[in-house]
């Protein structure tokens, strides 16, 4: 027998089999990113709607504490009656205090004249197509008249005193500051007009609250010289009274360029509008009127429709709100908004909030 052994070649792999492999191989890897996007697309979809969400709360709840005092005065029965206004133009806005509450449907980038004369050329005006309340009323509590008035101030009770709560280096005392436009009242009258000077008095527990008119302020005391124990009834406040600081504030939507998101703006009287809530792109209101004076709301309209505003006694809002993250839904939504369809035309996503006001001031 031959003492040779046959030697076998080891084949090596195949070019079938590369291409098996590869193919196996990319087909896993692109099943891996579909799960990396589809839990990236989940991620950015779930944070979206909780961002617009929590801010759409956050603007219900805001709106809620600030609507519901709209035209507080006190302990007056109604509203408008016996209230005497000594500020220099005190029958115009934003110091006309009697107007309490006002709504401006579907605004156009032509501002009705009692709105656009609080706008400075250089501020974010209201969005056209959006609508814009106004309204009138105290912030805040209220501080307690300690005594009677003399001629040229009030006395109030001391509350809190505040380092650089006015401004630099100058203190806030009971929240209050030179310059507020201010209501003392009692259940009878009331009078508006403009603190000139704060002093702690009385040991510590009362602050003196001047009314001069040297104009040192905007926009002044017309009047300077009422109250005391000699004057007529309705320029004395003595212990029983109430004074608040006042404002005209107007909520409305604007973007601070032209580039930015829109955003839901509050403007208090003459200072600029301030941003309140990210991703509100449209507001829409109702006003509930009491037509039979049943004090009860008969009907809901726009204030296209021109209701009896002293007969308003709630406030039906909606919110359209809009997530800041985009390419967060695959395809525009078309929503339920304001009685029609909104329909988006990108891919942010859109959210309503609604709410109902009730206006306490004016509720039985």
């Amino acid at each position: 027998m031959s003492g040779r052994r046959t030697l076998l070649r080891q084949a090596g792999v195949g070019l079938v089999e590369v291409m098996i492999a590869l193919l196996l191989s990319l087909l896993t890897v692109g099943v891996i990113i579909q799960v990396l996007l589809g839990n990236h697309k989940t991620y950015l979809t779930g944070e979206a709607i909780a961002r617009v969400q929590e801010d759409s709360r956050f603007a219900v709840n805001l709106l809620q504490q600030e609507l519901r005092m709209v035209g507080y005065q006190g302990c007056l029965s109604k509203q408008g009656v016996n209230i005497t206004n000594t500020l220099n133009g005190g029958t115009a806005l934003p110091y006309n205090f009697t107007v309490y509450l006002r709504g401006y449907d579907n605004v156009t980038a032509t501002l009705p004249t009692a709105l656009s004369a609080l706008f400075t050329a250089a501020e974010p005006k209201p969005k056209a197509g959006t609508d814009v309340l106004l309204v009138q009323g105290p912030t805040g509590a209220g501080v307690p008249v300690t005594r009677n008035n003399s001629a040229a101030q009030l006395f109030v009770q001391q509350l809190s005193s505040k380092a650089n709560y006015c401004g630099t280096g100058k203190q806030g005392y009971s929240d209050l500051c030179e310059g507020d436009i201010v209501m003392v009242s009692d259940c009878q009258k009331a009078r508006i007009f403009q603190i000139t000077q704060t002093q702690v008095v009385g040991g510590g527990s009362e602050v003196n609250i001047g009314h001069s008119n040297d104009n040192k302020y905007t926009p002044g005391n017309a009047v300077s010289s009422w109250g005391g124990a000699s004057s007529p009834v309705e320029e004395r406040f003595g212990a029983g009274s109430v004074l608040s600081r006042m404002e005209t504030r107007i909520y409305y939507v604007a973007r601070p360029s032209a580039n930015a998101p829109y955003a839901l703006y509050r403007k208090s009287g003459l200072a600029a509008g301030m941003l309140l809530v990210d991703g509100v792109t449209d507001v829409q209101l109702t006003f509930g009127e009491d037509q039979n004076r049943d004090r009860a709301a008969d009907r809901y309209v726009s204030a296209a429709s021109n209701p009896n505003w002293d007969n308003v006694l709630g406030i039906g809002v909606q919110l359209l709100m809009r997530s800041g993250q985009g390419n967060v839904v695959s395809d525009p939504q078309a929503i339920s908004f304001a009685g029609a369809t909104f329909q988006a035309v990108d891919s942010h996503w859109y959210w309503v909030a609604e709410t109902t006001v009730a206006l306490r001031n004016r509720l039985p």
